[in-house]
């Protein structure tokens, strides 16, 4: 019997923003991330006699979520990033420029990417007797799930996927 496998650490998760950097994740405090897509793909019109029109609605942009420990190396990167691009001085066109790769090296089933990434509110700050998890909600403005995203990671020359902070 041939069994389906998963694990968290076959996932290669990077965001990459042009002018913050990448930023890969390797298992370092990270609880989990979701991907979330925003809108229907259909919509039905239900006329007065009963006849249904069914339309087929074209979205791609959605909500990621991202938990991570109060404490990691991602959460500080998301801050820098955050205080980066909402400083005063950031230019506007720049706020949405992250992009994020997703890809399950095990069974390859899950391979995304995301494009037009901007954050959509800071965490919440928890101050309590132990650390916490806080999360991060991003939102993009097209998602796709691909055959293979990896070979795009693998061949794009502005990601490097060994990068950590």
């Amino acid at each position: 019997m041939s069994w389906r496998v998963y694990s968290f650490s076959d996932i290669k998760f990077v965001i990459n923003h042009p002018q913050y950097g990448a930023y890969t994740i390797n298992n370092q405090g990270v609880g989990e991330v979701g991907i979330d897509w925003s809108n229907d793909n259909s919509a039905h019109n239900v006329a007065a006699d009963g006849f249904t029109m069914i339309s087929k609605v074209k979205t791609e942009n959605g909500i990621m979520a991202i938990s991570c420990q109060q404490v990691s190396l991602l959460n500080d990167y998301l801050w820098g990033l955050f205080n980066t691009l909402s400083a005063p001085n950031a230019p506007s066109s720049l706020w949405a420029a992250a992009n994020v790769y997703i890809s399950e090296a095990g069974e390859g089933t899950n391979n995304i990417t995301l494009a037009g990434v901007s954050f959509q509110k800071r965490p919440s700050l928890p101050f309590k007797a132990q650390g916490e998890m806080v999360t991060w909600n991003m939102m993009f403005a097209q998602g796709n799930r691909l055959g293979s995203v990896l070979a795009q990671i693998n061949t794009n020359p502005n990601i490097d996927v060994n990068n950590t902070i």
